[in-house]
């Protein structure tokens, strides 16, 4: 990691992570997996939690930044403890183009053709031993202007599949 970026963000923790605990709340803290980003690596993340001093935060795990990002797999699997994910978003994307071309107006809702294997994921996060929410978080323009009864058919559908 990018060594000014990894530091910056542990001092922001330390700074952030007091007022969190005085009001009793918790920090999401998710990496995005974009070339571009400040924290692209969940194992990251946890490593800037544990250096931070903090406990009030957990990871955002997101099937399209992971998908995109340095972390394989296996790798989260040995090195990420379940008590440090504090929320799984699932997103999906179809469109026929390199990983490296994915942005958030191609994310949609999984389905069994999408190139995320966000189902795959997902399983593998539970298996892990996470066993807390699980969100949506579609941006793509196509789902946002659906009608609410196409959205809601859309969103069973999702479901039916990730939990099959």
């Amino acid at each position: 990691p990018d060594t000014v970026r990894f530091e910056e963000t542990v001092e922001a923790l330390q700074e952030i992570g007091p007022l969190l605990t005085g009001a009793e709340l918790y920090g999401l803290v998710e990496p995005l997996g974009f070339a571009v980003s400040s924290l692209a690596s969940a194992l990251e993340a946890e490593r800037a939690i544990g250096l931070s001093g903090s406990s009030c935060f957990r990871i955002v795990l997101d099937t399209f930044h992971h998908a995109i990002g340095p972390d394989t797999m296996q790798r989260l699997l040995a090195g990420l403890s379940p008590d440090s994910i504090g929320l799984i978003h699932v997103s999906a994307v179809v469109a026929d183009i390199p990983v490296t071309g994915y942005c958030d107006a191609h994310r949609v809702l999984p389905a069994p053709a999408h190139r995320l294997r966000s189902r795959d994921q997902v399983r593998s996060f539970t298996a892990l031993g996470y066993n807390g929410h699980i969100s949506f978080e579609p941006f793509a323009p196509e789902v946002q202007e659906q009608s609410p009864n196409e959205l809601v058919r859309e969103i069973r559908t999702s479901i039916d599949y990730l939990c099959s």
